[in-house]
């Protein structure tokens, strides 16, 4: 592996609360990018510019009422990784750490026990994409800061599609495109 720096675990507050979002907003006093958050900055982002993360960098953050994707998202996320475990035949957890890489930060769905550890999981629910159909840039984007921050070589993503249909799909790990993400984070982050 290359772009490999030194990945960290960090207690991760409660999902949603202002401590999360905070953890996910400065490090040690600089501008950290959330894995979720990569994707705006390489310009694959549908529903946010990188002006307004920068902004949204800026500010103090603040909690906001979840949207109907989000309260989603957040019904549908334990039973997407208990498909997930089913199918892929293994235990998975959802960690109680935050894994930060350089300036780039991964709260991740899953991930496996014990000597699977490098199993990763994202789980997605939405109206938009279908299974069988190329990942949303966004979505690979995120994967590969997530592989970043936790040195693995794969996410699954486990999806309820448009269609209302399971499934999972891989994404590998792609060092060039990891390193052009690290000096784009890096040149984001300094400003």
């Amino acid at each position: 592996m290359t772009n490999k720096t030194t990945a960290i675990e960090i207690k991760k507050p409660t999902h949603g609360t202002k401590d999360w979002l905070q953890a996910r907003h400065r490090y040690n006093d600089k501008c950290i990018v959330g894995s979720s958050e990569v994707s705006i900055v390489m310009g694959a982002s549908d529903y946010e510019t990188v002006t307004d993360l920068a902004v949204r960098k800026l500010q103090s953050v603040v909690v906001n009422e979840p949207n109907e994707a989000m309260t989603r998202g957040n019904v549908l996320e334990p039973a997407l990784i208990q498909h997930a475990q089913n199918e892929l035949l293994m235990p998975l957890i959802t960690p109680d750490v935050m894994y930060l890489n350089g300036r780039i930060i991964a709260t991740l769905d899953a991930r496996g026990m014990g000597g699977e550890r490098n199993v990763v999981v994202e789980a997605k629910t939405n109206n938009r994409w279908a299974l069988g159909q190329e990942l949303p840039t966004a979505w690979w984007w995120q994967a590969q800061a997530q592989m970043h921050c936790t040195e693995t070589e794969k996410v699954t993503f486990v999806v309820l599609d448009k269609h209302m249909r399971l499934g999972l799909q891989d994404v590998v790990r792609v060092d060039d495109a990891i390193a052009q993400m690290i000096e784009q984070v890096k040149c984001f982050a300094m400003r």
